[in-house]
């Protein structure tokens, strides 16, 4: 059996007064002796249950946050369930730049239920972290940023409209917000008002809900709300992935329609500066668009990063469609920077001045790739990126990936019977990714999968370590959790909560249904 650290969690938090009671200088939250942050207050907690916590004057005493640097970051996509912070140092170890914490909703936070503020603790390993919310009307969003502005020390907040889960989309969030535009400016409006910009803010979202892409005019719609909405410089960056809601993860990823999102930004911002005023500096620049989808290795993301949209293309599609009846567009790209434009700018847009930018030198480039499975399935992912090569990594190297993950469970966790059990479960989850990956040393290069939805071969491989980890039964998964973390209690059985669906099928598959 290995040998395994067994620090036991110790929690140590800083009560959080109700507002009146606040000093006007904002401390940001201090590492417990785990390394970590982002701990809910017992005097917080009561506060909130006495509806004495949100509003008053305290709220706008809190600093500015700066947007993070994402160009060409490595940025590792919010995962749930398997995007815990143990999984996160994993990354960190690895060469990722930016992290960000499992979805939590808006509704828990702002009632302040421990199990949603586990979700958005913080390991002092990661240098930029983000928060990704969910939720379905604005004032409850904007209270729970509230909260993450005045608790936490997060960099930046990812508003989520991409989760697919019937759970969610029935109350109304994740993938439900996607056609509906109004609901969602309604949501962003209020949470720029009310943290007064202060929170840099990114927005996530699917290529549609059906499978004909939607989000082409909400990538424009984003871009003008930029301008329009008091304090629209906080909008930070719009993340594609490139599936629908009803596609989940099955097919591969539409990347041609996510360059073409990539256009489309810069090309709003044309049509908005020349409705404005032809004259002025116009302080605002295109938002940034990330891709998400299918990064499986270097070339993925290379191909990507280094692709160029001719954006001017896309001016006609815009009016194209600011023509059609009823079309939000017409007044955001065409009717509203006229109004704007007979007044002087906002105070917000006055601080803005210096990013004024030349839209001729513009190309309508990807400012990053997200990864998400790539990185379960090789959490050496990043490295590959940073250094420009394949991997052929051993088995003992991975397998003392996954000694790294139970030793972080079992700080973030503890290390008694719960820890043990809660560490064992999620590396059960993560397994359920690892076993998809195929040795590049083990196959002929032709057999080796290139893709994620590409099917693993059954092989075996240069040692038992390796043969073990290719296996994707679950007996064989935790009988490698029982050599970390000892035996399993009686009538133990595990499920993966998330069932891999997204392979290409094969022929006889396709025969049979």
């Amino acid at each position: 059996t290995t040998t395994t650290t067994t620090t036991t969690t110790t929690t140590t938090t800083t009560d959080a007064a109700a507002p009146s009671q606040q000093s006007q200088t904002q401390v940001r939250p201090q590492p417990d002796s785990s390394g970590e942050t982002n701990f809910l207050s017992i005097a917080t907690r009561k506060a909130i249950r006495k509806k004495a916590y949100f509003g008053g004057a305290a709220k706008d005493m809190l600093e500015k946050r700066r947007r993070p640097d994402f160009r060409n970051k490595i940025y590792i996509a919010p995962l749930t369930t398997v995007g815990n912070l143990p999984f996160r140092r994993i990354m960190k170890d690895y060469g990722a730049d930016i992290t960000c914490g499992e979805m939590a909703l808006a509704k828990n936070l702002v009632m302040g239920e421990s199990n949603e503020w586990s979700l958005v603790r913080r390991h002092k390993s990661e240098d930029v972290f983000g928060v990704q919310l969910a939720g379905r009307d604005g004032p409850t969003m904007a209270k729970a940023v509230e909260l993450l502005e005045r608790e936490t020390d997060a960099d930046f907040v990812d508003l989520n409209l991409g989760c697919p889960i019937d759970f969610i989309c029935k109350q109304g969030a994740g993938s439900a917000l996607l056609n509906k535009h109004g609901r969602l400016e309604a949501i962003v409006r209020e949470i720029t008002s009310s943290s007064k910009g202060r929170m840099p803010i990114g927005i996530k979202v699917r290529t549609g809900w059906s499978e004909k892409p939607t989000s082409h005019t909400l990538t424009a719609l984003v871009q003008s709300w930029k301008h329009t909405m008091p304090y629209g410089n906080a909008i930070s960056y719009l993340s594609i992935h490139g599936r629908s809601r009803i596609a989940r993860y099955t097919n591969f990823a539409d990347w041609d329609f996510i360059h073409q999102c990539s256009g489309r930004s810069i090309a709003a911002e044309h049509l908005f500066r020349s409705k404005r005023d032809a004259s002025a500096v116009t302080p605002l620049t295109p938002v940034p668009v990330f891709g998400n989808g299918d990064v499986f290795n270097y070339s993925d993301w290379a191909t990507h990063m280094d692709r160029v949209d001719t954006w001017k293309e896309r001016i006609e599609e815009l009016l194209s469609e600011c023509e059609e009846a009823g079309s939000r567009l017409t007044k955001t790209l065409t009717e509203e920077p006229e109004r704007i434009a007979a007044g002087a700018l906002r105070d917000e847009d006055k601080e803005g001045l210096s990013l004024a930018q030349d839209l001729e030198a513009l190309s309508a480039r990807l400012e990053t790739c997200m990864i998400g499975r790539g990185a379960l399935i090789k959490p050496w992912l990043p490295t590959e990126i940073k250094e420009k090569r394949d991997w052929d990594i051993s088995g003992s190297e991975r397998w003392e990936i996954l000694r790294s993950f139970v030793n972080y469970g079992l700080e973030h966790w503890g290390s008694d019977f719960l820890g043990v059990e809660k560490t064992r479960r999620f590396m059960l989850e993560w397994m359920s990714f690892t076993c998809r990956y195929v040795p590049l040393g083990v196959l002929d290069p032709l057999y080796v999968p290139r893709t994620i939805n590409d099917r693993p071969p059954i092989y075996r491989g240069r040692d038992d370590r390796e043969t073990l980890l290719s296996s994707a039964n679950v007996s064989d998964w935790i009988k490698i959790s029982e050599m970390f973390l000892g035996p399993v209690r009686e009538g133990f059985n595990f499920e993966p909560k998330h069932k891999s669906n997204s392979y290409t099928p094969l022929a006889e598959d396709i025969i049979a249904g």
